[in-house]
């Protein structure tokens, strides 16, 4: 430590009325995520795992259309097409169950299959059409199965991380990720308890 520096540390700790209550917080120190992940309480409306219901909750200024006219079962594919003004014009083939957000003209959208084991999120820039990253979520981790069910849903915390929630036959589970580089950030595996989903 300077001089200098030492010097202004003991003008402060010197000062009539100054205390450490008075310094604001440092906003660059990351959350704990390991810690949210242990606090996270499972959170599961089946209501709402419908990819038209994301598009609801879109900002105004994106225009969705999803064709979903020779969709039969939750997997079956449609096609959704992203726009806003001429900047953007996306569009992209999802299982009708597809979870996607939108923040500052990038999507966030989960890649599964809703009758196997797993998931990935991506993200891509909307302006461009560029993938800027996709990372296979921790999950509840590889599970061999005959016959199965996988639904996903996901949401921004306050942080701004995309916060995971998987609902597997083999156990549910709640993944945080980095918005900006598609790190896992944190994962936690919930008990599965016997007979019930």
């Amino acid at each position: 430590m300077s001089i200098l520096t030492s010097s202004l540390i003991g003008l402060l700790v010197l000062s009539p009325g100054f205390s450490g209550d008075d310094v604001e917080p440092d906003n660059d120190v990351a959350p704990d995520y390991s810690a949210k992940a242990v606090e996270t309480k499972w959170k599961w409306d089946a209501k709402t795992l419908d990819t038209k219901n994301y598009a609801k909750g879109l900002d105004k200024k994106y225009k969705v259309d999803i064709n979903s006219e020779n969709a039969k079962f939750p997997w079956s594919n449609v096609i959704l097409n992203i726009t806003a003004g001429d900047k953007i014009d996306y569009t992209t083939k999802v299982n009708q169950t597809t979870p996607f957000l939108i923040r500052d003209e990038t999507m966030y959208v989960a890649v599964y299959n809703p009758s196997s084991s797993g998931c990935s999120v991506k993200a891509v820039d909307l302006t461009s059409g560029k993938e800027l990253w996709n990372t296979h979520l921790q999950g509840i981790g590889p599970v061999a199965h005959f016959r199965y069910n996988n639904r996903v849903t996901f949401e921004f915390d306050k942080s701004g991380a995309i916060v995971v929630f998987g609902f597997e036959s083999s156990g549910k589970y709640v993944e945080f990720v980095d918005p900006k580089s598609g790190k896992t950030l944190a994962n936690k595996k919930f008990k599965q308890t016997p007979g019930r989903g």
